[in-house]
Order: structure tokens, then C-alpha cells, then sequence
């Protein structure tokens, strides 16, 4: 579905729809090249939860201005929470939250030689760092996706989540 008004999540300013159109297009293209996951249908998602008893887990799109984009806009998919009556993040070792400030100052000291260990730091990237990492080999995570995206007849999208996605990220236990 082309969106024709749209919010910037960061300053609620309003954002180009057709820049805001081409950057969810650019979203989804990413998605298929780094081999998200495997889409299904409704009963094949019913199936696959059933099976591996699981709860579906809704996404959203988060929008904000890009200058530097040929956009003009940044459209992410961002996986909302985890299913409500299901085990929580922690148990299940996935983690939504963005990288800490202690964290960041840590690799930093650690990279400066500051703790007498010879390390070196080419570059970081910590928006990024835990993004299309593949989830382990026992995690059965189903998504649904925003209804904006939607098969040819209509029907929601579901996706069997074989790659870490905005929200949805490995974590450190």
C-alpha cells in the first residue's frame, strides 16, 4: 500500500509519502537480499506456530527524514514485542534494546590500549551491529508484518524470521 500521509516517528513532522513509498520498497528489497526469513500465508503461519508453539510477533514501520538519501526518508520494519503469554525476551536470548553508552565506552576504551591490550578498531557501527545476524538454529520466531504489506489478494504477510531485524536482535547472554 503506498501511504499517502506520513509522520516522522522522530520529529512528527510530516515526511514525503513518495519518498517515504520508495524507502519501504528499499526496506523490503534489503530484507529479500539479506535472506530475512522465509514468507507465509495464514496457514502456514497457523500451522508453523502450532507446531513449534509459538505466538506471531507484530511489526511496525518507523519512518524518519534521511537528507543524504536519494529519499529523502528512512522506512524501517521493527519488530514491536515479544507475544503477550509468551516467554520473555530474555529466556528466548533475543534483545530489542539499542546498544548502551557503557558498552560503546567499553569497545572505545578497549580499542584506545587504555587496559594494556593491544586492539584494533577499523571501524563501528553500533546502530548496525547486531542487524541480518543470523538467529540461532533452535529459535522459531514467526513476524507479522505491517498490514501495508500484504499479498496480491489482500492477505497479511507472515514471515518465519531467519535473520536478526530492527527490534528483534541477538542477545548477549
Amino acid at each position: 500500500w503506498k501511504p499517502s500521509h506520513v509522520i516522522s516517528d522522530t520529529t512528527l513532522g510530516e515526511l514525503d509519502p513518495e519518498g517515504t513509498f520508495k524507502a519501504m520498497q528499499k526496506e523490503c528489497d534489503g530484507l529479500t537480499t539479506v535472506k530475512a526469513g522465509v514468507i507465509l500465508n495464514e496457514k502456514q503461519k497457523d500451522d508453523f506456530c502450532k507446531r513449534h508453539g509459538v505466538k506471531p510477533i507484530a511489526c511496525r514501520w518507523v519512518t524518519n527524514e534521511k537528507p543524504d538519501s536519494e529519499e529523502g526518508v528512512r522506512a524501517r520494519i521493527v519488530v514491536k514485542d515479544i507475544a503477550r503469554g509468551s516467554a520473555t525476551a530474555r529466556s528466548l536470548a533475543i534483545s530489542s534494546p539499542t546498544p548502551s553508552v557503557e558498552s560503546l565506552r567499553m569497545v572505545l576504551g578497549a580499542a584506545s590500549g587504555s587496559w594494556g591490550v593491544e586492539l584494533s578498531l577499523h571501524a563501528i557501527d553500533v546502530s548496525q551491529a547486531f542487524m541480518n545476524s543470523p538467529l540461532r538454529d533452535h529459535e522459531r520466531i514467526v513476524l507479522r508484518f505491517p498490514l501495508s504489506l500484504s499479498t496480491m489478494s489482500g492477505e497479511p504477510i507472515f514471515i518465519e524470521a531467519h535473520k536478526a531485524l530492527n527490534g528483534l536482535r541477538v542477545a548477549s547472554l
